[in-house]
C-alpha cells in the first residue's frame, strides 16, 4: 500500500483567496513556471484574460532571485512565490512582504493611505490574508 503524501507548502500548486473586505480576489501561485501561471490566470480568469499584462510574468523562469512578486491585474492581485523546501520560515517571509504589497496597494487605490488612524486596517487585512495563504498552502 502506497503511503499519501501529505500536501507540503513547497509543492507545485495554485490557488485563490478572497478579501471580502474589498471584495476581491488573490490569486496565489508557487513554484510555478510561466507557462503554467499565464495557463492558471486564463483558466481562473476567463475573458478578463485580455486584461493580463504577461509581460509582468516574462523574466519569472530566468530571475533565479527573485523568489516573490505582486502583480496587480485588474481590481485583484496574482502573488508569485518561489519557495525552497526545508525553508519554511524563510518562506513566510517573503509571503508577508508580497502580502504587505498586496494591502498597500489595495488600501491606497481605495484612498486609505497608511496613516495613525488606519494603521489598524492595514494589520487586519495583513493577518487576514497570511491566515487565508497559509491554511490554502499546505
Amino acid at each position: 500500500m502506497k503511503k499519501k503524501h501529505k500536501k507540503s507548502y513547497s509543492d507545485k500548486q495554485a490557488f485563490v483567496v478572497a478579501l471580502d473586505i474589498f471584495d476581491v480576489d488573490i490569486g496565489v501561485c508557487i513554484n510555478m513556471s510561466e507557462k503554467e501561471i499565464k495557463q492558471w490566470v486564463k483558466k481562473v480568469s476567463g475573458k478578463k484574460y485580455k486584461h493580463f499584462d504577461e509581460e509582468k510574468v516574462n523574466d519569472w523562469d530566468k530571475d533565479e532571485t527573485d523568489v516573490g512578486r505582486t502583480i496587480y491585474f485588474l481590481s485583484g492581485v496574482i502573488l508569485l512565490f518561489r519557495f525552497e523546501k526545508d525553508q519554511f520560515r524563510k518562506s513566510c517571509g517573503i509571503i508577508v512582504h508580497e502580502v504587505a504589497h498586496t494591502v498597500f496597494h489595495l488600501c491606497n487605490t481605495r484612498r486609505t493611505p497608511l496613516v495613525e488612524d488606519t494603521d489598524e486596517i492595514y494589520a487586519y487585512m495583513t493577518e487576514s490574508l497570511m491566515k487565508k495563504i497559509l491554511y490554502k498552502l499546505y
